[in-house]
């Protein structure tokens, strides 16, 4: 058998009313893929990104709280960073600061307080 003879037994000629049959099974399975990728990139856009942006957003402001809350962060990277953020919150409202933190400390004494009655109770 030679190349052309082995050519025309494994790859015969299609007839036209085959060639009407895989047009039309092609046509199908094109609109099939664009309604899948339509409905994927829809669930993607709807459902999915919404979560990746809010989870972005989680991360930055995580990042954001630790540096502000972490005096003595250790990560060389952001720290200067951190350190001149904490310092021009603390330079522009340093009364503001001074006032909740008062609040903060006033509140916690009063759960002690609330605490050491509860415990006196049970001895």
């Amino acid at each position: 058998m030679n190349k052309e003879e082995y050519n025309e037994a494994m790859y015969p000629e299609i007839s036209e009313i085959g060639k009407q049959e895989a047009g039309i099974l092609i046509e199908k399975f094109k609109k099939e893929l664009q309604k899948a990728a339509n409905t994927t990139i829809g669930d993607l856009y709807c459902d999915i990104l919404p979560h990746i942006e809010s989870d972005a957003w989680t991360n930055v402001r995580g990042e954001i709280l630790r540096g502000l809350t972490n005096y003595t962060r250790s990560n060389k990277i952001h720290h200067y960073e951190f350190v001149a953020i904490r310092k021009q919150m603390l330079k522009e409202n340093r009364a503001e600061i001074i006032k909740d933190l008062n609040q903060d400390m006033l509140k916690e004494i009063e759960s002690l307080k609330r605490e050491i009655k509860t415990l006196n109770g049970f001895f």
